[in-house]
């Protein structure tokens, strides 16, 4: 296994952990705090997530488009498009129902919508773990 491969994986399992605890007890404690409680956890929460988030993410789609420009196989072709997937949910869904909660904006409705959507990315990210681990065992 090449270095490239190695810290491809890291990168796949550091999200893969990170979305699991973030889906199963981060996003699921949030309609349990008062609403004074989560104003103040969530801004502390959002701008320390995204220092370990950004590079993660920044780090497996770079490593996605060296992959494809090297082997353009249907498998870097899933985890890709995959990978694609999880930035579109990340800033066209995810990221404004955070900046409602940071504005005092949200409701009951807007939590339950931020846990719901996130298991697209928990699946998407899960796959993309397996398939990269899968990938380097053959």
């Amino acid at each position: 296994m090449s270095i490239f491969e190695v810290v491809r994986l890291l990168l796949d399992f550091g999200l893969v952990i990170l979305i699991w605890l973030v889906q199963l007890v981060i996003y699921s404690a949030f309609p349990y705090y008062g609403h004074k409680e989560l104003m103040l956890w969530h801004k502390k929460y959002t701008s320390r997530i995204t220092l370990i988030v950004i590079p993660l993410m920044i780090g497996q789609l770079v490593i996605s488009i060296i992959e494809i420009l090297k082997n353009t196989s249907m498998f870097n072709i899933i985890i890709c498009l995959s990978i694609y997937s999880i930035w579109i949910i990340t800033f066209f869904f995810i990221v404004p129902i955070h900046k409602k909660i940071n504005k005092s904006l949200y409701t009951p409705f807007a939590l339950r919508k931020l846990i719901k959507i996130n298991w697209l990315r928990t699946i998407l990210w899960t796959l993309i773990f397996v398939l990269s681990l899968m990938q380097n065992m053959i």
